[in-house]
């Protein structure tokens, strides 16, 4: 036997350099990724502004928190990665300023949603640095070295040996994640700590919105069709009055639409006094009430047959063959109605698919992920969506209420479910799922309650994430097969003497495989991402002449 534990010395002793070599190669790697992230967020960790103040920044100026554009248009870098200049402004998918954000060009006004170093950037940052690879893992080092020195007293070396394997495997699987979380910061995903990295890994079920996040941005409105005996006229001023106190895009793009195309007069707001009805995911329909009695409605179909119904207003056949074709188009129509002269028509509304969903999807389901779309638009318009991004179960009329349910439900099979979203109506379900993701275009209250931020606004590249999680997810599961072999020597060597020595054997073994399971994940390259998501900062110019 003592050949044979000289041998196992020699590799425990080898494994303990090794593991040594790995996390101090670890910390370079860290060290040497993302480098300009943390420069940006240590800047931010200096700054004395909070959330909530509004700040004003001009060319050179660094953005003091994740913030929305209340005022101003600019080019800003907002992150310091190539190809990030890209025009922000009020209003839209481009209001939203990273913390951090460099101002090349322009002028903003932003109202802060974080101070520095609660910024997004900041948490990453912190997340990837070489801090998190953790001293245990040196101290399990320095452990099976010494396992290795103490191989003639075959009783200390097996304590050691298992000592060491025990204390080196949870810091090692976390540092294989943090690696793992490093390559999804640098293809634009932001984690705000490294608790999401499994759930990454092991999403089962993807439930995600349709309005801003499979499409860009809000939607706007598109055209206004008036049906028969209502004039074109009489439609528009209907549709300002109904939408005036409507602060939501639909509500703004509604009145801009009506300003193009019949002029400033049309858009101009009520005479006299009036009262709002705000927009509600829940009533799914707003408008004003005029002091002359007359009441002016644009809601969801469904709402405004309840309405029109209750008022004894007859609805006309043409508006159901308008708002089908429509529907059938994938785009969202509201009915507009007068209390008095009934329903008038439709203002239809709509957005572009986002580039690479559809494919995007497509490989989220080739993973054996089950895909749902949550949309508070009707049956027929989230059918038609999903057959254009290739979902089949979609969730229609989903109010917040309605896609927390639809987390719960899918949690209680049990199932690890993600949640993609954009919106304030978002927050809940994103809150409520294992895995909430928001799109950097996002409302505040999206981003406010997401665990990982996608910098790039873009859905199709989660099957990227994922794959590249799974990858790391599987040499950490690894890493916990070799702690409970460790675990089963050291049973063995508490026995008895007699089996001492055959556990320093065995645990040098494990020790061995679990040096060469760290150096592999050290090492390991990223998973290449699928295409670059970012525009070239060459389109600078064509997105912003200033001159």
């Amino acid at each position: 036997m003592g050949p044979l534990l000289a041998a196992a010395g020699v590799v425990l002793a080898l494994s303990g350099v090794t593991v040594l070599a790995a996390s101090g190669k670890a910390r370079r790697r860290l060290g040497s990724r993302n480098s300009a992230l943390r420069a940006v967020a240590e800047e931010l960790r200096g700054r004395p502004e909070a959330a909530g103040e509004v700040v004003d920044v001009a060319a050179g100026d660094l953005v003091p928190g994740d913030a929305q554009v209340e005022d101003g248009r600019a080019v800003v870098r907002d992150l310091p990665f190539p190809g990030t200049d890209l025009v922000r402004e009020r209003g839209g998918e481009r209001s939203a300023v990273t913390g951090g954000a460099r101002i090349v060009e322009g002028r903003l006004r932003v109202r802060l949603l974080s101070s520095g170093p609660g910024s997004i950037v900041a948490c990453a940052a912190a997340v990837t640095a070489p801090a998190a690879v953790s001293p245990v893992v040196g101290c399990a080092g320095v452990l099976l070295l010494a396992a290795g020195a103490a191989a003639g007293v075959p009783p200390l070396a097996a304590v050691l040996a298992v000592l060491g394997v025990l204390l080196a495997w949870r810091p090692l699987r976390r540092l294989v994640f943090v690696l793992g979380l490093a390559d999804l910061a640098e293809g634009g995903l932001l984690a705000r700590n490294a608790d999401v990295a499994p759930a990454i890994a092991g999403v089962e079920v993807l439930l995600m919105d349709k309005n801003g996040t499979l499409t860009h941005g809000q939607r706007r409105a598109q055209s206004l069709v008036a049906v028969p005996g209502v004039g074109a006229t009489d439609l528009a001023r209907a549709v300002v009055l109904a939408g005036f106190a409507d602060e939501t895009p639909e509500g703004v793009s509604s009145i801009e639409l009506v300003a193009r195309e019949h002029g400033a007069d049309a858009a101009a707001p009520p005479d006299g006094g009036w009262s709002a009805v705000p927009f509600t995911p829940q009533t799914r329909i707003s408008g004003v009430d005029l002091d002359d009695g007359t009441q002016l409605r644009k809601g969801a179909r469904a709402a405004m047959r309840e309405w029109s119904a209750a008022r004894g207003l007859a609805w006309p056949a043409e508006l159901d063959d308008l708002l089908d074709e429509y529907e059938a188009a994938a785009m969202t129509a509201l009915v507009v109605g007068d209390s008095r002269a009934g329903l008038l028509g439709a203002v239809a509304f709509g957005a572009p698919v986002r580039a690479r969903v559809a494919a995007g999807i497509a490989e989220v389901r080739s993973l054996g992920v089950d895909v749902v779309l949550l949309t508070g638009d009707s049956p027929a318009v989230a059918r038609q969506m999903g057959r254009l991004v290739g979902v089949s179960d979609v969730v229609a009329e989903a109010d917040p209420e309605a896609k927390v349910a639809a987390v719960a439900a899918w949690r209680s099979r049990p199932a690890v479910v993600a949640m993609v979203g954009d919106g304030d109506n978002d927050a809940p379900a994103l809150a409520a799922s294992q895995l909430g993701i928001a799109p950097h275009s996002g409302l505040p209250g999206a981003k406010a309650v997401a665990d990982v931020i996608d910098l790039d606004s873009d859905p199709g590249k989660l099957g990227w994430a994922i794959t590249l999680m799974r990858a790391r997810a599987a040499e950490a599961g690894s890493l916990v097969t070799y702690a409970r072999t460790a675990l089963v020597l050291a049973v063995l060597g508490a026995v008895g003497t007699a089996l001492t020595g055959s556990a320093v054997v065995v645990a040098a073994i494990a020790a061995a495989v679990l040096a060469i399971a760290a150096v592999r994940a050290v090492n390991r390259p990223g998973v290449p991402r699928p295409h670059p998501a970012r525009p070239p900062s060459s389109t600078r110019e064509a997105l912003w002449p200033l001159r």
